[in-house]
């Protein structure tokens, strides 16, 4: 009984320090630097090359940079690209029906992860 109790404890030490190494690890990654980048709103959920415009369908965005890279924006950048477009009267446009797409440029401040940015802000230009 006692070496079964000895091996449970001796896991669950195990068990603390590999969880505080992911922890660690993930603390590390959030030492990448913040960046603007500036670019051209897109329909992330497209799988069309050039990347499609922002219809009024668009769920998830992304930023197209001049060189044609394709980054995609995280869960808060989607929240936060579709309430700077709201104050833009191209994208009014777009929601009343009056347009088909657009396709704002943007200044997006936020992490690169991989593809993806970790997004602080966005402001449409």
């Amino acid at each position: 009984m006692k070496r079964m109790l000895t091996i449970g404890m001796r896991a669950a030490a195990l068990a603390v320090v590999v969880s505080w190494a992911g922890m660690t690890a993930a603390w590390a990654a959030d030492d990448t630097p913040r960046q603007v980048f500036h670019g051209t709103l897109v329909d992330a959920g497209c799988m069309e090359r050039p990347a499609c415009p922002v219809t009024a369908g668009t769920r998830a965005f992304g930023l197209e940079l001049a060189d044609g890279k394709l980054l995609d924006l995280d869960e808060a950048g989607t929240t936060f690209a579709d309430a700077a477009l709201n104050g833009n009267k191209e994208f009014r446009a777009l929601i009343n029906g009056t347009a088909d797409s657009i396709r704002p440029k943007a200044a997006v401040k936020g992490r690169l992860r991989g593809t993806k940015i970790m997004v602080d802000s966005v402001a449409v230009e």
